[in-house]
């Protein structure tokens, strides 16, 4: 019984890491007219393999103040089970920006 769970958490491990990074957010993009954002995110088999979503600006919500949040900050985007995690540590080029457009929470 006991090598059947060591055999589970062996493979759960390595699982769960490659769904944070399927789900952490290396770079966000505000298109030129404000109308679509590209989410580009992080990949365990590199950068090349890094999955990008290009999406409307109102499919894409914050459901916490990048003060308010400690560690990361939840992103949703429209028709994705799950949230997005940004960094808090990383670069924000244009703060107010960001705050208006992407940071904006919208229900859906």
């Amino acid at each position: 019984m006991f090598a059947q769970l060591d055999f589970g958490s062996r493979a759960a491990i390595p699982g769960l890491a490659a769904l944070f990074c399927r789900r952490s957010v290396s770079r966000v993009i505000l298109h030129k007219g404000g109308g679509k954002v590209t989410v580009a995110t992080q990949s365990p088999l590199g950068a090349d393999r890094a999955r990008r979503l290009t999406v409307p600006l109102a499919h894409v919500a914050c459901h916490a103040h990048r003060h308010e949040s400690p560690t990361f900050i939840p992103l949703r985007v429209k028709g994705h089970r799950f949230y997005f995690l940004m960094d808090t540590e990383g670069t924000l080029n244009n703060t107010k920006l960001f705050d208006v457009t992407v940071g904006a929470y919208r229900p859906f």
